[in-house]
């Protein structure tokens, strides 16, 4: 039993969406290690910087965090747990700590994908986006909106899977069936001009 919860929780953790980071590290501003730093200019650092701190990537990892654990205990429901409240505080515990504690390495991985995305000019116009109520409404519903976003997305494709199969059955019938051929011309009768 405990196994398949830890089969279980494994799994989902590495479906997960990633959870945003902030660039403090326990109080104190951290450098990026040489690797970001050749991926990603100085400049672009700074911009990115700006924009993780305006969009409160530590909040919203905490609701990254909350989401996976909703995960969790839906799917432990389904597992029999005897002891299910003492799992999920156990879970939510060790969840949120190595969340908090790993927050500036998924940070560094995320400079790289942002700089390959967005200039230094568009990271300024992030940050002034996320700047305004309306941005900072957007940055704090993106793990609900990632979450409805992906689960309607499923039910969409669940629900075209069956239309799908049958047209790809079809097609694949027509091309098993022999073509038609055409019907065969009357021969001539011998010593008859064409």
């Amino acid at each position: 039993m405990r196994y398949r919860t830890l089969l279980l929780l494994s799994t989902l953790m590495a479906s997960t969406a990633p959870l945003p980071a902030t660039g403090q590290t326990q109080g104190r501003t951290a450098t990026p290690p040489p690797s970001v730093t050749d991926q990603v200019s100085q400049a672009e650092q700074q911009a990115l910087e700006q924009l993780f701190e305006t969009m409160d990537m530590a909040a919203l990892g905490a609701q990254y965090a909350r989401e996976f654990l909703g995960q969790v205990e839906f799917l432990l429901g389904g597992t029999g747990a005897t002891d299910r409240p003492r799992a999920m505080q156990i879970i939510e515990q060790e969840t949120m700590a190595v969340v908090e504690e790993n927050q500036f390495s998924l940070m560094m991985k995320l400079y790289p994908v942002y700089a390959r995305h967005f200039n230094e000019e568009e990271l300024a116009e992030l940050t002034a986006f996320y700047q305004t109520p309306t941005g900072q409404k957007a940055a704090m519903l993106m793990p609900q909106l990632m979450s409805e976003t992906l689960t309607a997305g499923q039910q969409w494709a669940t629900s075209l899977a069956p239309v799908v199969i049958q047209r790809v059955m079809n097609r694949m019938s027509e091309t098993r069936r022999p073509p038609p051929t055409a019907p065969a011309e009357p021969t001539p009768p011998a010593g008859s001009a064409p």
